[in-house]
């Protein structure tokens, strides 16, 4: 009873970290198409995005670099979750290191934008970069209060000492169907911040947003990889023989 009840502790340990970084993802890639129009400098109207602010133009460099990391690490944390679910030993680290980059991602955009290029003394948060930061900022502290509360922390480390034995480890179907539920909410993400976006990019009466449609090709796009991963998770599972009809040939002598 005593060990049964140290697992479902650290199986809900691991479960509330996976939320986390589900939801790290999701936040950096909304983060990543929101600022693709302001980076990338696109048309509005008479205007351009960095016209109307200089800043993004003098650092373009750093936006730019900054973007792509956003759009990288977006997906990095699949990784991580998936390292989490097979229990692998550089899991914890790993999503320690993807949270970082997360951070320093939205913290130096956000940064520059709020004080117009160092132009200006920082007054506050106003940056549409500092809702990246701050995701990635909680899910670097839950890690280190893991870290840091003794009974977390033994079980974090009993829960990835398994390695090669944990239950999905091996089981090429499960983490196929489980990676697919993963693309499936930052395509349901994608579509649901696509609607977001149109009624925040409405110029003179005119709707930009729909000009572009990134965002909406982009749900179309994880919504397909999401779709193609479960469907080679049901194949697998369909042609792997069941362990319980193999049996070892009985030999005479």
């Amino acid at each position: 009873m005593y060990k049964t009840k140290i697992k479902r502790f650290q199986l809900t340990i691991d479960m509330v970290l996976i939320a986390f970084f589900a939801m790290a993802s999701a936040v950096m890639l909304a983060s990543a198409y929101g600022s693709m129009c302001v980076v990338y400098n696109f048309p509005v109207g008479p205007f351009t995005y960095q016209r109307m602010f200089p800043a993004v133009g003098r650092f373009n460099g750093i936006y730019v670099t900054m973007n792509i990391i956003t759009w990288i690490f977006a997906f990095v944390w699949g990784i991580v979750i998936w390292a989490f679910l097979t229990k692998k030993r550089w899991a914890h680290w790993s999503a320690v290191f993807t949270a970082i980059m997360g951070f320093i991602s939205g913290v130096i955009p956000a940064f520059i934008s709020d004080t117009a290029g160092f132009t200006e003394p920082f007054e506050g948060i106003g940056s549409p970069n500092w809702g990246r930061a701050l995701m990635n900022l909680i899910v670097l502290m839950l890690l280190a209060l893991v870290l840091i509360i003794p009974a977390t922390r033994k079980g974090l480390l009993s829960f990835t000492a398994t390695g090669g034995e944990a239950r999905m480890s091996g089981n090429v179907a499960r983490q196929l169907i489980m990676m697919s539920l993963f693309f499936f909410w930052l395509a349901a993400f994608s579509f649901l911040g696509s609607e977001f976006m149109r009624n925040a990019h409405i110029v003179d009466g005119f709707n930009v947003w729909q000009t572009v449609e990134i965002q909406f090709f982009g749900g179309i796009a994880t919504a397909l990889t999401g779709s193609s991963l479960l469907a080679g998770g049901l194949i697998f599972h369909q042609i792997k023989r069941p362990t319980s009809i193999i049996k070892p040939v009985p030999v005479y002598n």
